[in-house]
Order: C-alpha cells, then structure tokens, then sequence
C-alpha cells in the first residue's frame, strides 16, 4: 500500500445464491491486498458490500461486511478469489477474477 493510500485493483465480482435467484455481477468491483488483509467492494442488488478481514490460519481470507451482516471465507488461488458467504439463512457462493494482480 502506498502512502498516498489504498493500492486498488479491479476485479470482476460474481455473486450466486443457493436459493437459485440469478447471479450478481459487478464488472467494477475493486480489491486491495497487502500485509495479510484485504479489502473488496463491490455493488449487488442492494447495494454496496464492502468487506475486510484477515488472513486466516488456513490461508484463505475470513470477511466481514462493514454495511451489513454478511461473512465470507475466499481463498486466492492465482489470479481468482473463490469461497462462500453467509448472511443470516442466506447462503451463496462468491468468485472474484482479479484483471490486475499485484506486481
């Protein structure tokens, strides 16, 4: 991260629902990682999400929603973050394609 601030990098959020509603996808989603946290935003539809955590012990990331109760657990695999989310009984699956990795 650099001092003049967040070093953000797009992405491609896509969002399911166990329910079977159709997938969200945020082609304008941005994320940040550096000293074992990270930040993603992105849009669905009820607004922007904005999660943060750490890393985890299992070397996946566990994600808390600043805006709502949702949690997440991803882990990076390349140039993806895939994982689950859980908001009260809802329950999906979250994959962001990463369009710049860090250098």
């Amino acid at each position: 991260m650099s001092e003049a601030g967040p070093d953000w990098r797009p992405c491609r959020a896509i969002i399911t629902h166990d329910d079977g509603r159709p997938p969200v996808e945020d082609d304008g989603a941005e994320f940040e990682i550096a000293g074992g946290r990270l930040l993603l935003v992105y849009f669905d539809e009820r607004g922007a999400i904005i999660f943060e955590g750490r890393e985890a012990p299992d070397g996946g990331f566990a994600l808390m929603a600043r805006s709502r109760p949702r949690k997440a657990h991803v882990t990076l695999r390349g140039a993806v973050l895939e994982g689950r989310w859980h908001e009260g009984d809802e329950t999906g699956s979250i994959r962001v394609e990463l369009l710049e990795v860090g250098r």
